[in-house]
């Protein structure tokens, strides 16, 4: 009945705003549909510097709790 009148899906249409983050990532990814190597290697230097400190401090903390079980302060 109503199919007639549509000629496009309205998930086809696309609607971009300025300043929006989202719409410069749809629009990068239509100008380039292949992965993008240097937000990749971004987005995993990012991912390495957060979870250095973590993974330096767990050596210190485990010998810590240790040295606190073995002289029964916990």
């Amino acid at each position: 009945m109503g199919v007639e009148n549509v000629r496009e899906p309205l998930l086809l249409q696309k609607k971009y705003y300025d300043n929006c983050p989202g719409c410069k990532v749809d629009q990068a990814k239509q100008l380039n549909p292949r992965l993008s190597i240097p937000n990749l290697l971004l987005i995993w230097m990012v991912v390495i510097s957060v979870s250095l400190p973590i993974s330096s401090l767990f050596p210190f903390l485990y010998f810590m709790v240790s040295f606190a079980i073995y002289l029964d302060l916990l």
